[in-house]
């Protein structure tokens, strides 16, 4: 089982406890995502809806992973150059996300940052040391010396109110997936949005009803704080 199909199960298996469903059954397949059996059978098909779509250099889902391996890399560059165990924890400014133009310089940089840090102290590095690193919101460093120490990104994230248009988008792209979709008697979609990750977080309050010709009802689920939201009919 992939991590995605973990995912999944996790998430339907929370949603079929909200009450939202008839008395039966899944089965777990790929398109749709779950077949549940009722009193006829219900094609759940699962996605999650991301704040920014994915394909995008800014939006969160590449961001995270590259926040990750910049600070990751520029903690090796500086071990090579330098032997104290120094930890920093990096904000990094949304408003200039890493390119792949800038990841090399940007490693350099931040490992050179760390280099004119005195041996003791514990501070938030000044801001006219960063006017060179656009990228980099703050950075604070631990002077004290750690055999084991490690550098971390460090984000804070503002929750957003849902994107209509990003919702509308979402449907109809399942929508157009719909004629792959092994037979049933109804399709349900069920649309995730985790707040764990924060790609996905977002404050869900939709007012309009959005319409579809392929699934009879459509919710937006918030897993753990089970929040569901009947988006359709």
């Amino acid at each position: 089982m992939t991590r995605n199909q973990t995912l999944e199960r996790f998430y339907f298996e929370r949603f079929a406890q909200t009450g939202f469903l008839p008395e039966g059954h899944p089965t777990y397949a790929d398109k749709p995502d779950v077949l549940w059996q009722s009193d006829r059978t219900i094609g759940v098909e699962i996605t999650r809806l991301h704040v920014t779509p994915g394909h995008l250099e800014s939006s969160e889902q590449r961001q995270q992973p590259l926040r990750v391996a910049v600070v990751s890399a520029a903690q090796k560059l500086f071990s090579a150059l330098d032997t104290r165990g120094l930890e920093l924890w990096v904000t990094f400014d949304t408003k200039h996300p890493i390119t792949s133009v800038r990841r090399k310089e940007l490693t350099r940089q931040l490992a050179e940052l760390a280099r004119s840090f005195g041996h003791n102290g514990r501070k938030q590095v000044d801001f006219d040391l960063l006017d060179k690193i656009p990228e980099v919101y703050s950075v604070y460093w631990n002077g004290h010396e750690y055999s084991d120490a490690k550098w971390r990104p460090s984000q804070v994230h503002t929750v957003k109110f849902m994107s209509i248009e990003r919702l509308e988008n979402a449907i109809k792209e399942k929508e157009i997936k719909a004629s792959e979709y092994t037979p049933c008697d109804v399709y349900w979609l069920l649309i995730i949005v985790d707040w764990r990750d924060p790609a996905q977080e977002q404050e869900i309050r939709i007012d309009a009803k959005i319409a579809s010709h392929v699934f009879e009802k459509i919710f937006v689920y918030k897993p753990i704080f089970e929040h569901v939201t009947q988006v359709w009919p």
